[in-house]
């Protein structure tokens, strides 16, 4: 393989191989390798519908970003194994992921473009590309604008999840993908600039931006839902009243679950009873949300069912519920912020209702630890029944 490299770039170095003007394939000096002549002939066989281009310059450029690219992609996996750093790395660590990730992106660009260049030799059609005929893409230029405006939004993305301090942009998100529409809009007028495109030269580009733009007024006109999900799909981005994996509460508690996905239009919730649930973001934005994962504070509510004949033991049977359960419970909260009580309710056809209400600090409803409290609660209740001497009643048939 190399040495088939090293006869190509022996030929290409030959100035007759490239240029019209220069001296015929039987001025050259012949050469005892028959493979250099074999390639000499091929070249002059095509001379007369090739235009002048410096190969020399263009195959060690395109081999040097081709490596560069590499070995910015190869530092970034094993830095950072791929995808970019949590939000405690320092703003060193930010700067290094955001030129790595940024150089090995602008590489595969500057190829791209070069190869762009070359396939505008053989199509016309290519030379809306060009700043005027038969001059090639500025491609170093315009890479670097790029490499500059990717550096920079990802660069930003760290900053931004410092600032969160989390592993979520959350209520963020909207404000980065702001910034990153205001960097690229700006790289994007360096481009033109840099490809010196008058307003002629875009002519085929603003008929198209006029079309998208009758078009949107036509969609918009013709599904107003349609408008109306993406808006709220904007305004939950905005609020940040929930992030996906959250489990949540809507409207008047009639859909709980796991937050899936929070989409353009709809939002997929995964239901307690693995159910996938999908809501137009239009609704949501007018339902009262709870977010039981961000919530410090839990709740346990028992329903208890006495019989008639033990009404004399339930004031005594209810002041040892209370006293149990805070005995069991360290983390129930007892400074009277939040109520801990046991109180009788009404009375039913078959027995006496009750109810058993206790708080828990420090306790996502979400969590074990939860469920744990939620067990001994129930114990605590049940061992203040045996003190008593007094059962629950059975419901009737």
């Amino acid at each position: 393989f190399l040495t088939n490299l090293m006869l190509l770039s022996d030929a290409f170095s030959l100035p007759s191989l490239w240029s019209k003007s220069s001296p015929s394939s039987e001025s050259l000096p012949t050469t005892a390798n028959p493979q250099i002549n074999d390639i000499q002939n091929i070249v002059d066989a095509t001379a007369d519908i090739l235009p002048d281009i410096d190969i020399p310059d263009i195959i060690p450029g395109l081999i040097i970003a081709f490596s560069i690219g590499i070995i910015a992609r190869q530092i970034k996996k094993t830095i950072w194994n791929g995808f970019p750093p949590s939000n405690n790395v320092d703003i060193k660590g930010a700067v290094l992921f955001g030129t790595i990730n940024s150089i090995a992106i602008s590489c595969r660009i500057y190829i791209c473009l070069v190869l762009v260049n070359l396939a505008s030799i053989y199509t016309p059609y290519l030379s809306l590309f060009s700043q005027q005929e038969g001059q090639q893409l500025p491609a170093f230029a315009i890479t670097r604008t790029v490499w500059v405006a990717i550096a920079a939004s990802g660069i930003k993305n760290v900053l931004f999840l410092q600032l969160v301090s989390g592993e979520t942009l959350g209520r963020v998100e909207l404000y980065d993908r702001l910034l990153d529409f205001g960097i690229f809009l700006l790289a994007s007028v360096q481009i033109v600039d840099i490809l010196g495109l008058e307003q002629s030269d875009l002519g085929f580009l603003q008929t198209s931006l006029e079309a998208g733009k009758i078009f949107t007024i036509a969609v918009s006109l013709a599904s107003r839902a349609l408008a109306e999900n993406i808006v709220g799909g904007i305004t939950l981005k905005a609020y940040d009243g929930f992030d996906e994996g959250e489990m949540v509460w809507l409207g008047d508690r009639q859909i709980k679950g796991k937050v899936l996905n929070i989409g353009l239009t709809e939002t997929t919730i995964l239901a307690t009873d693995n159910l996938e649930i999908k809501i137009p973001n239009s609704q949501i934005g007018v339902q009262n949300i709870s977010n039981l994962s961000r919530s410090n504070q839990s709740r346990v509510k028992q329903t208890l069912r006495f019989q008639f004949s033990d009404m004399k033991k339930l004031p005594k049977v209810l002041d040892a519920i209370t006293a149990e359960i805070q005995k069991s419970c360290p983390k129930v909260i007892t400074d009277g912020s939040k109520p801990l009580l046991a109180l009788l309710e009404s009375y039913e056809c078959d027995h006496i209702k009750a109810t058993a209400i206790c708080h828990f600090d420090d306790v996502s409803p979400q969590s074990s630890e939860y469920k744990v409290c939620r067990q001994e609660v129930i114990f605590a209740i049940s061992r203040a029944l045996d003190v008593n001497g007094v059962e629950l009643a059975i419901a009737a048939a």
